[in-house]
C-alpha cells in the first residue's frame, strides 16, 4: 500500500506528478497558474506528502493542505489520512460515511475558490456571498480531476473536509452540460443541506436545483432535479416544518404542484404548504434572496389541487 500522506495527495492531485529526488516531495503542474492564464506545464507545483505542505514556484501559492473543512489552518491530520485511506482500499467506498449510513461517499477537492479567480467570480455572479461560500464548503476541481476540472464543486454533507454524499458539479467556464452528478450517485435519496436545518424549523423552502437553494435562503433545500421521490419527502417531514415553501422553476410547476398535493396529504392540519409563484422567465436563482422574500410573503397557500384549480380559475376572470 501507498505511504498514508502519499495516498492522500494522489487521491486529490491525481498519479501525473514527478519525483523531485527528495524525501516525500514530488511536483505537479500547477491548477492555479493554468486558471490565471500562466505557464502550468513545467510542474512547478511542489507537495511535500509527510508535512501536507505545498507551495507552486511560479504563482507562489502556497500553505498547507486543507482537509478540516474550515477552509482556515491547511492542516491534515492523521484521522483524516486514515478516513482517505480506507476510502481508497475500500470498494464499498464507506469510509467514515458508514457512521452517517450513507451507501456511497466521494472525495472532494481541497482547493476553495479564491478572491478574484474566475470561480470565485463566477459564484458572485449566481448571488452568492463569501459567507455563503464558507458555509456551503464549495470547492473548485483540480486540474487532474479530468470529469470535473472548469467547475465549482458543491458538496451536500462532509465528513473530515474529504468525502461527501453527494455534490453537484457546475460548470463555470462554458455551457456544456451545466451540471453533473457523481457517477452512481445517489441523488433521489439525497435532500441538499437538509442536514444543516435545525429539526421543527419555522419554514423550509423546497427547490429544484443547488444554485436556487443556496441563492435564497439558508433554510432552503433542493431535491436535484424537478422529480422527487418519497424518500426524500419523507426525510423533509421528518424535519417537522411549520411552513413549506415549494419553489421550483417555471417550466416546472406542474411538478410543483404534484409536490404540494404530496406534502398537503402527508402534513397535519397546524403545518402549511405553499406554492411560491414566479413570473415565467425567472428561477429562484434569477430573483435574488431580497426580493425572494415578496414572493415568499405571496405564497399560494395550498390546499387540495380542487381548490387550486377553482383559484387559479377565479384569478383569471
Amino acid at each position: 500500500m501507498l505511504n498514508k500522506g502519499l495516498s492522500v495527495i494522489t487521491s486529490i492531485f491525481g498519479h501525473e506528478y514527478k519525483d523531485t529526488g527528495k524525501d516525500a516531495e514530488i511536483r505537479y503542474q500547477c491548477d492555479r497558474c493554468k486558471s490565471l492564464g500562466k505557464r502550468f506545464d513545467d510542474y512547478k507545483l511542489y507537495v511535500n506528502y509527510k508535512k501536507m505542505l505545498y507551495w507552486c514556484h511560479r504563482c507562489e501559492k502556497k500553505g498547507r493542505i486543507d482537509f478540516s473543512g474550515a477552509g482556515r489552518d491547511y492542516l491534515a491530520d492523521i484521522d483524516v489520512i486514515d478516513v482517505i485511506d480506507d476510502y481508497l482500499s475500500n470498494d464499498n467506498q464507506h469510509g467514515e460515511g458508514k457512521k452517517e449510513d450513507s451507501s456511497v461517499s466521494y472525495v472532494v477537492p481541497p482547493y476553495y475558490p479564491e478572491q478574484g479567480e474566475v470561480s470565485h467570480n463566477y459564484l458572485l455572479s449566481r448571488g452568492l456571498t463569501n459567507g455563503d461560500i464558507r458555509f456551503y464548503d464549495i470547492r473548485v476541481s483540480g486540474v487532474f480531476d479530468k470529469d470535473n476540472y472548469g467547475r465549482v464543486i458543491v458538496p451536500n454533507r462532509v465528513w473530515g473536509g474529504v468525502l461527501t454524499d453527494m455534490y453537484v458539479a457546475r460548470n463555470y467556464l462554458n455551457d456544456y452540460k451545466k451540471y453533473k452528478n457523481p457517477r452512481g450517485s445517489a441523488s433521489n435519496s439525497t435532500v441538499f443541506n437538509l442536514h444543516r436545518i435545525p429539526d421543527n424549523p419555522d419554514y423550509l423552502i423546497i427547490c429544484e436545483g443547488v444554485f436556487s437553494a443556496m441563492a435564497v435562503d439558508r433554510n432552503a433545500v433542493a431535491t436535484y432535479g424537478k422529480n422527487f421521490s418519497e424518500k426524500q419527502l419523507t426525510s423533509i417531514i421528518e424535519k417537522n416544518p411549520k411552513i413549506v415553501y415549494v419553489s421550483y422553476d417555471p417550466d416546472a410547476m406542474h411538478k410543483a404542484e404534484e409536490l404540494c398535493e404530496y406534502l398537503s396529504r402527508r402534513f397535519d392540519s397546524t403545518k402549511e404548504v405553499r406554492l411560491v409563484e414566479l413570473p415565467d422567465d425567472l428561477d429562484p436563482a434569477d430573483v435574488g434572496r431580497e426580493r425572494f422574500r415578496d414572493y415568499l410573503e405571496d405564497a399560494y397557500l395550498y390546499k387540495d389541487s380542487v381548490s387550486y384549480i377553482i383559484d387559479g380559475m377565479l384569478k383569471k376572470q
